[in-house]
């Protein structure tokens, strides 16, 4: 069954999501389905990446298929992610993690 919901993160911002969770397993093959949980993210959102993106489409049906848990969201700057700020989810790992070392950085 596929809900739509929304995602707290740690700062108030709700993030856009469907789950898809199947049925009740009956069988040792649909449990074992059952058990495996997918999260299936976009491409980059401002370049056009969201939730409903054709490659994000496929995989998030085919998982479904398979009987998997599903869940597939919006990044803070998808289409129908709140904007704060217009950062998003790259910006606010590089506030978190420093950038690797390279020839310009040491």
């Amino acid at each position: 069954m596929e809900h739509n919901v929304r995602i707290p993160t740690s700062d108030g911002v709700k993030l856009a999501a469907q789950v898809w969770w199947p049925p009740t397993p009956t069988t040792a093959e649909t449990r074992a389905a059952a058990a495996v949980g997918v999260v299936v993210s976009h491409p980059y959102g401002p370049l056009g990446g969201n939730m409903h993106n054709n490659v994000v489409e496929a995989v998030y049906d085919a998982m479904r298929r398979l009987g998997h848990a599903v869940v597939r969201f919006n990044f803070r700057c998808g289409p129908r992610g709140p904007r704060r700020g217009a950062r998003t989810e790259w910006l606010l790992c590089s506030q978190v993690m420093p950038p690797p070392p390279g020839p310009d950085r040491p």
